[in-house]
């Protein structure tokens, strides 16, 4: 996951083309890796080590929210233009 937020967050300012499309791309693969893998593990970890394992992913989810966001705000201001 870290690999893929790097990539995502140095595609910033998307000042090409090539950029964009980078950062659409990377932020897919984020959602997908949320989806796949981490979803999966929060909800093992909560039955299996509850009430502690909703805590085990509490960054890696503030990571996500942060790329969200940028992204979300990005596409915002690009549709405006």
């Amino acid at each position: 996951m870290s690999e893929l937020l790097r990539h995502f967050w140095t595609s910033f300012p998307p000042t090409t083309q090539e950029l964009e499309a980078k950062v659409v791309k990377m932020y897919e693969a984020l959602q997908r890796f949320q989806m796949a893998k981490l979803k999966p593990f929060e909800e093992r970890a909560i039955r299996e080590f509850s009430p502690v394992g909703a805590s085990l992913t509490l960054h890696l989810n503030q990571l996500l929210q942060a790329a969200d966001r940028k992204f979300v705000k990005w596409r915002e201001i690009k549709m405006r233009r």
